[in-house]
């Protein structure tokens, strides 16, 4: 009934002004700590609950944004309070319902809690908001609902009153994996597989990755040789053109080589010289 108050009186005010009323409303309530360790009797436990608000925003239909801090000292200009009458005292009941919920959810019985403790609802709840401002006339939107609703329960609603606390509340935590199952065969070899190639292609390309630094440091020439280098090794052979080894552009003219023959044994070592005219 307090979300319904703080609504209506808010809509009704954005369209009445002609949309010049705030439209979205974000608050940050802070309320005074009162643990059940302090007991029944504390000074918390007997005076209503105080909520600080330490942040509130505003925003107009125009997209003017206005935030007030409450930990910064108040500024007409810098940091003005941005809550009005249409929305101030509505607020105040819907903080103090919520914060009534909360303490009946965890057990705790003090007995400034108006659900617990009915009598105690003139100290927490508002029951009469200021005249709105743009149309007075309605006067049934400046009373709350909320507390007239528990002031005058009907009897459907009178039954539950008021809430029995049995104790400290129990909070039970469920994991999502409450119990291990080995996986199957086929989910667990793709598992295993698809890790292990991600791990080795890593591993792949950061090996690549220095060994083209070290290719290049090794070249006499700047990252150019120009001396035609030929191996049996595979990794080497994909190395020596990352290092720039262009002796296949830059000695076109005279170029020497080893074909080694299979079938002549003694021409195996043999270096023919070609020169190309």
């Amino acid at each position: 009934m307090s979300s319904i108050d703080f609504g209506y009186r808010a809509y009704n005010a954005f369209i009445s002004s002609n949309y010049t009323t705030p439209m979205i409303f974000s608050v940050q309530a802070n309320f005074d700590p009162c643990p059940m360790s302090l007991g029944g009797t504390a000074a918390c436990a007997l005076a209503a609950p105080n909520a600080t608000i330490m942040y509130a925003t505003v925003v107009y239909s125009n997209s003017t944004m206005l935030r007030y801090n409450g930990q910064l000292p108040a500024s007409a200009a810098f940091n003005h309070w941005v809550l009005d009458d249409d929305v101030e005292q509505p607020l105040h009941n819907l903080l103090q319902a919520i914060h009534a919920c909360i303490r009946v959810e965890l057990g705790n019985p003090s007995l400034n809690n108006f659900i617990v403790n009915p009598s105690f609802l003139n100290n927490s709840i508002i029951p009469k908001f200021p005249s709105n401002r743009w149309k007075p006339d309605i006067a049934y939107q400046d009373y709350s609902t909320l507390y007239d609703l528990w002031a005058n329960p009907p009897p459907s609603f009178k039954s539950y009153l008021p809430a029995n606390i049995s104790g400290p509340a129990n909070i039970q935590v469920v994991y999502p994996c409450r119990f291990q199952k080995r996986k199957s065969t086929g989910p667990f070899f793709v598992s295993v597989l698809v890790a292990t190639l991600s791990m080795f292609w890593t591993c792949w390309a950061l090996f690549m990755w220095v060994a083209a630094i070290i290719a290049k440091k090794a070249d006499p020439v700047d990252g150019m040789s120009h001396i035609p280098i030929r191996t049996n090794d595979a990794v080497l052979n994909f190395l020596l053109p990352m290092a720039g080894n262009r002796c296949e552009w830059h000695c076109t003219r005279h170029r020497s080589f080893v074909e080694p023959s299979h079938f002549d044994p003694w021409a195996a070592n043999a270096e023919y010289t070609r020169v190309e005219n």
